[in-house]
């Protein structure tokens, strides 16, 4: 059950160069492996010989094993799956793996991981709700280079009369850096 076949995966998905590589377990390599498996279960296209399901799943597997060899990106991307209930609907337990993954993508100090850390920590899913962790990790991820980290710890501190001024100014560097915040008003 752990042997995957190469061969359904479609031409120019994945090099077979990688394909190699991700057997002999190099991690980069494993992530383009499960990620060409995503790709397919989102395209969900009928000549597919494997259901969207069956694409899921063999996508979580090279996931977990690209994590296992330290990817980040895997990590980071197997953590959302389960977060927003991509691969399986949320549970205490698949949350808990989840917020596992997006630790371990935040610990390489991957953006993307530390933002959705930060979520985690925020609405207290997989964990124990902790605002002051969660504002720890969106500052995190801006530093890391992704301006939203910003942001949203800026949000966060914005609620608080002793910390707005922080809150602002962390908003204003978002918003310098790139980071287009949506318009919550205007989407209603």
């Amino acid at each position: 059950p752990d042997q995957v076949r190469f061969d359904d995966l479609p031409d120019g998905v994945v090099p077979e160069s990688a394909a190699t590589l991700a057997r002999l377990g190099q991690g980069a390599s494993m992530f383009l492996v499960g990620r060409a498996y995503l790709l397919r279960a989102e395209a969900a296209s009928a000549d597919d010989p494997l259901t969207p399901r069956q694409n899921y799943t063999r996508c979580v597997l090279w996931l977990r094993r690209a994590a296992r060899a330290a990817s980040p990106f895997a990590a980071n991307l197997l953590a959302s799956l389960l977060y927003e209930g991509k691969y399986k609907p949320p549970t205490t337990r698949t949350d808990r793996v989840a917020f596992a993954f997006a630790r371990s993508a935040a610990a390489a100090n991957h953006g993307g991981g530390l933002l959705l850390l930060g979520t985690m920590y925020a609405v207290g899913r997989g964990t124990a709700q902790d605002s002051d962790l969660a504002a720890d990790a969106y500052g995190r991820a801006g530093d890391a280079g992704d301006p939203s980290g910003y942001h949203y710890k800026g949000m966060m501190l914005s609620h608080d009369a002793i910390t707005v001024e922080e809150g602002q100014r962390l908003i204003r560097l978002a918003r310098s850096r790139g980071y287009d915040a949506p318009d919550l008003a205007a989407a209603g």
